[in-house]
């Protein structure tokens, strides 16, 4: 997890960095870069602690034929500070990506180039 910068801290705060994320075939983080038009509120600690931590991640890729994939990921961290622990629960950090309907919460990753593709309809079936 990225570490808190003191100096951003202050009540109500609500900011989100978006960190885009490259990594090889084996999980490893090849390049890290921050998103600054999809952040909120973001300082210039926030982005530098963000992009340290990422730096550290291992991931595990997308397997094809049973090898890893390369590829890159949109993920965002989002940092808070409320005053009264019960108003955590009310902010939403869901981010919805630049083209896409589908929301991406705090810490999931958003494929921007998936190796494998659905290819059949599962809107209204189990899967």
């Amino acid at each position: 997890m990225p570490r808190f910068p003191p100096d951003a801290a202050r009540p109500g705060l609500i900011a989100r960095v978006v960190v885009k994320v490259e990594y090889d075939a084996s999980g490893n983080i090849t390049e890290v870069q921050t998103q600054p038009d999809q952040g909120v509120n973001a300082s210039q600690s926030m982005r530098t602690s963000a992009l340290a931590a990422v730096r550290k991640w291992k991931v595990e890729p997308e397997r094809v034929g049973g090898h890893g994939v390369a590829a890159s990921v949109l993920v965002p961290i989002c940092y808070t500070v409320v005053q009264d622990p019960m108003q955590s629960n009310k902010f939403d950090c869901a981010w919805t990506p630049p083209g896409s309907q589908s929301k991406v919460d705090n810490g999931s990753a958003y494929a921007l180039a998936p190796a494998a593709k659905l290819k059949s309809d599962v809107i209204g079936h189990a899967l």
